[in-house]
């Protein structure tokens, strides 16, 4: 009988039990958002890149959620964000790292001609000033209030809401708005 139970407990696993190191930790995982806004906000950042390669959010969990930058490693989401930190601790106290999300890959567009792919536009004001904006890092380039209203209101409306998206007009329509820099809108992938 000893010989039967000694067996069943050596066959178990019972009796290497002693001798085994505990496992590794699994590594530190990235937070979840919260509240259905930051989820909202952290989920339109990961889109912005439509490829189905992980990446990690840095944002920040207070509204509006503001995104310091979309990161395809979460060293890289941890260094941007501890350097941001260290440059500003008040400003970035309240920004953590998110994820890792995949947006769904689509296929990309059909063109006749690959050559034809968007390298930069370059917008000329008057008086002379350009801007240039890379195709790589701008999805779309609005020209003012009416292409503000008419696009970039209503995706404020619905990651921010109706107040969120007022005030930005607002501060767009006096040149104040910290999301976009010049009256012709760059949107990058992470700016709203």
């Amino acid at each position: 009988m000893r010989t039967m139970l000694a067996v069943v407990l050596l066959l178990s696993g019972v009796g290497a039990c002693a001798t085994t190191p505990p496992p590794e930790p699994p590594p530190p995982r990235a937070a979840s958002p919260e509240t259905a806004s930051l989820l909202r906000r952290v989920a339109e950042a990961a889109d912005g890149f439509r490829d189905g390669i992980p990446r990690y959010v840095v944002a920040n969990q207070v509204h509006p959620h503001n995104v310091l930058g979309v990161f395809l490693k979460r060293e890289q989401a941890d260094d941007s964000l501890a350097k941001a930190r260290k440059s500003n601790p008040a400003r970035y106290a309240s920004y953590e790292v998110f994820g890792p999300y995949r947006a769904v890959e689509d296929p990309p567009m059909v063109e006749a001609d690959t050559t034809e792919e968007v390298l930069e536009v370059v917008v000329k004001y008057r008086g002379g000033k350009t801007n240039t904006y890379r195709g790589d890092e701008v999805d779309a380039i609005f020209w003012g209030l009416p292409a503000f209203d008419k696009f970039v209101a209503p995706y404020l409306t619905g990651v921010s809401g109706v107040r969120y998206a007022a005030e930005q007009r607002e501060l767009y329509r006096i040149r104040k708005s910290e999301l976009v820099h010049s009256t012709a809108i760059g949107h990058y992938r992470t700016s709203f």
